[in-house]
């Protein structure tokens, strides 16, 4: 992580969503509802997402490409080569430990098409210019699911071994990945919209949540749902330009 602080570097990451080099076993990088070693019973965690980690860092160009949208991938090299700055790209990668259907890494490319049409592997693309310019930095890629995700389930071994030999385990499992890369979807839409932007009033909104038993924190709730806050934006001294802190002031007779 030290090395994305300033220093200029290029990072391809060829995910395989596994310990590929010595036989195959789960990592964190392992989907929900797979099958491998170490997780034969099904993987019940989700896999971490290590884009939108680095995404935190706002100075760190990111995307996420496949072979699917070769165009893509080519512009992503393009942009993090020219970027000043560090870049990270992940790029999804079919193994022979997935146990890809009917003809193995013979079909990596339709596999990585059934990987993005389904929404199992997203394409997007973050860009720090974007932001500098005071533009949505987040582009996505892959917008429509043209294909649901259990047609590309039904692809690989990891996902079929499941089925055959704890078919309970591998429905639940299986809804949980469904659902998961629907509310995916729906968050990276909600990212390329620009939904961090709250500059238009009319589309704004905060749902205000609150307990009160002298009626006290209730006051303060709805002055805050009625915007009588003031928000101060600081930076701390000695620390990095990319800290800083939001304070919002109770000033009800102000307003």
């Amino acid at each position: 992580m030290e090395a994305f602080e300033a220093n200029d570097v290029n990072v391809l990451v060829v995910d395989t969503e596994m310990y590929s080099n010595t036989g195959g076993q789960m990592s964190k990088s392992t989907p929900a509802g797979a099958s491998v070693k170490f997780a034969v019973g099904g993987k019940t965690q989700r896999k971490k997402n290590i884009c939108e980690m680095f995404m935190t860092y706002e100075h760190v160009y990111v995307a996420s490409v496949s072979l699917a949208n070769q165009a893509q991938v080519l512009q992503a090299f393009v942009e993090a080569d020219k970027h000043n700055g560090p870049s990270f790209i992940v790029a999804y990668s079919p193994c022979i430990q997935q146990g890809v259907r009917p003809q193995g890494l013979n079909d990596m490319i339709d596999e990585s098409r059934f990987a993005v049409d389904s929404g199992y592997w997203p394409l997007f693309r973050y860009q720090p210019k974007l932001l500098a310019e005071g533009k949505n930095p987040f582009i996505l890629d892959s917008k429509k699911l043209r294909k649901d995700v259990s047609a590309f389930l039904a692809r690989e071994g990891r996902f079929i071994n499941l089925k055959k030999k704890h078919p309970e385990i591998a429905d639940d499992l299986f809804e949980k990945m469904n659902n998961d890369v629907s509310h995916r979807m729906e968050h990276l839409n909600q990212l390329a919209d620009g939904y961090k932007a709250f500059d238009n009033k009319d589309e704004a909104s905060v749902k205000v949540l609150f307990g009160s038993e002298t009626g006290t924190a209730a006051r303060v709730a709805r002055d805050f749902a009625d915007g009588k806050f003031i928000c101060v934006k600081v930076r701390l001294p000695n620390v990095s330009s990319r800290i800083q802190l939001t304070l919002l002031f109770h000033c009800p007779a102000l307003f």
